[in-house]
This record gives structure tokens, sequence and C-alpha cells, in this order.
């Protein structure tokens, strides 16, 4: 089931439960008709979740990555900008 929805919410950019619920319920219903409401209903959050989750975590990674740009095109070390090599500010080298 989860493969039937994950890939809608994610190509749709649903990020919202109850949009994600309103255009799914019904078509899950008819498809697999003899299990429990509660089953589709946590299966839509989790796809929401999911799909959230993918989208935070794509900015995260596009904006580290602008950020090891900008620090190796103004040459700028790790202890300068006191951040550690796991993307941390903790301290440490950069360019290591």
């Amino acid at each position: 089931m989860l493969g039937d929805v994950l890939p809608h919410a994610s190509r749709n950019i649903i990020e919202n439960y109850y949009r994600l619920k309103n255009g799914k319920y019904q078509e899950l219903r008819k498809v697999y008709p003899n299990i429990p409401s509660h089953y589709i209903h946590g299966l839509c959050q989790d796809s929401v979740e999911r799909v959230s989750s993918l989208r935070r975590n794509k900015a995260r990674q596009y904006s580290r990555e602008i950020f090891d740009e900008l620090v190796k095109h103004l040459g700028l070390g790790k202890r300068i900008l006191g951040v550690g090599g796991s993307g941390d500010i903790s301290g440490g080298d950069l360019g290591k």
C-alpha cells in the first residue's frame, strides 16, 4: 500500500495529511476493502512525514553544498569559520 501512496504524495508534493487522505482514501478502500481504516490513516500520515522529511533534508543538503563552495572559492579555513568537518559549528578544520 505504501508503494501506491508514497509516489503519489512525492510526485504531487503533498505535505498535508488531510489533503492526501482526501485524495487517496476512497481509492485505497476500493483496492483493499477488508483492512481496518486506521491502517489507511496511518499510511497517509507516514507518507506525508516521509515526503516532508525528504524535502527538509534536500534543503539542508543544498545549503551545505553552497556553504562548501563558498569556503572553497573564498579560501577560508575551518578554524577561521569555527566549523567542524561534519558541518556542525563546533570547531575544527574544513580543508582536511
